[in-house]
């Protein structure tokens, strides 16, 4: 999956740990609840850039909100996040969504 992320943002601005851009593919898998019953989805991404604090993914996936504690699916990767909590979510297009992560539940 390639899809554009050259937007420039208010995210952008307001980060706390400088992030290195990356090209990773990931598989993941989050808990849904619909209706009151515990569903779980899997879904595909990119990862695009890491820090200490969290990451950023780009899914075509509706379903994530913040709060969502997503646990990639690694297949042998290495230097991939294991899991993410969904701090922001911002619609790219129709299409696409722009997800930040972070490393912790609780902001300190």
């Amino acid at each position: 999956m390639v899809h554009s992320t050259q937007q420039t943002s208010a995210f952008d601005e307001k980060r706390r740990a400088p992030r290195r851009q990356v090209e990773f593919n990931v598989k993941f898998a989050f808990t849904d609840f619909e209706f009151r019953t515990p569903v779980r989805v899997e879904a595909e991404g990119q990862i695009v850039d890491v820090s200490e604090k969290g990451f950023g993914l780009v899914t075509n996936c509706p379903k994530l909100q913040r709060g969502h504690v997503i646990t990639i699916l690694k297949d042998g990767q290495e230097d991939v996040p294991e899991y993410g909590v969904v701090k922001w979510i911002m619609k790219m297009d129709d299409n696409y969504y722009r997800v930040g992560l972070g490393f912790r539940y609780m902001d300190e």
